[in-house]
């Protein structure tokens, strides 16, 4: 079994020492999740990837499991 990540990721690199940039990349990130899902584009956003080195099996969510896994 090869781990990965499937992830939904928007994200703005800020000046942590500036509380107004961090506020306003805040605003900017709730703008731009609405409106990537109200047009239908939140699909561009999904990316798979492999996986974190500290990832293992029981990290998979308990949803993700078929029956024939089981």
């Amino acid at each position: 079994m090869r781990l990965g990540r499937v992830e939904f990721r928007v994200s703005y690199v800020v000046d942590l020492d500036n509380p107004e940039m961090v506020d306003h990349a805040s605003d900017a990130l709730f703008d731009d999740i609405w409106h990537i899902g109200k047009d239908g584009e939140i699909g561009r956003l999904i990316r798979v990837r492999e996986a974190d080195p500290s990832d293992t099996v029981d990290d998979i969510p308990e949803f993700l499991h078929t029956t024939e896994e089981e």
